[in-house]
Order: C-alpha cells, then structure tokens, then sequence
C-alpha cells in the first residue's frame, strides 16, 4: 500500500497492511513512516510467517527484510551486482521450511 505516496513532496513510503473485510478494517503491519524507510513503487512481495514474523521485499532498492511483530528489522539482505556498483531488482522471497530441502550429507 502506497497511502502515504505523495509525489509533490520527498516524502514517500510504503507500508504492509492487513486487510479483514468482515470487520471493514486495515491494520497496518509495517511501514508508513519514515524511520522505517520502506519503499516499493512496484513488485513488492510479503509473507507473514508462522511466528508472527513479516518477510517481504523493496523490490527497486534490491532488498528482502525480515520484521518482527514489535517492527524490530531482524535482518536485510540487499542484492548488488557482482562488483557491488549497483543494486539489482528483487522480485520475490520466500520463506523454506528447514526440512523442505532435503541434502543427503556424508561426513
């Protein structure tokens, strides 16, 4: 959700929210203000996790975050180019459960 996205002023960003149509209302997850400095005009992608945890994508500044519930940042990974010049778009992510992939290892 784009609310906040104002093109007369330098000030734009984005926000998660979480819709619940039987009770006619929006709660906002994460975002919307400018400490959390989160914006994606486009593409941008959110999965809620089992522990309450957001994951979720700014897909033109090349970057996944994970969120706690409480909007702690737990962790960003920003996707640059080989020599680090430039970001690169992030279209998704996803969270994999650790037994999904499943690596026969010998040691």
């Amino acid at each position: 959700d784009n609310k906040y996205l104002n093109y007369n002023t330098e000030t734009i960003y984005s926000r998660i929210v979480k819709i619940n149509a039987k009770e006619n209302s929006i709660h906002n997850l994460y975002g919307g203000e400018e400490k959390q400095g989160f914006f994606t005009s486009t593409l941008g992608k959110q999965e809620l996790t089992k522990n309450g945890n957001i994951l979720f994508t700014s897909s033109h500044e090349g970057k996944i975050f994970k969120v706690s519930p409480n909007d702690e940042i737990l962790w960003v990974l920003t996707n640059y180019t080989e020599d680090k010049s430039l970001k690169t778009v992030v279209i998704e992510a996803s969270v994999i459960e650790r037994d999904y992939l499943k690596f026969n290892i010998n040691k």
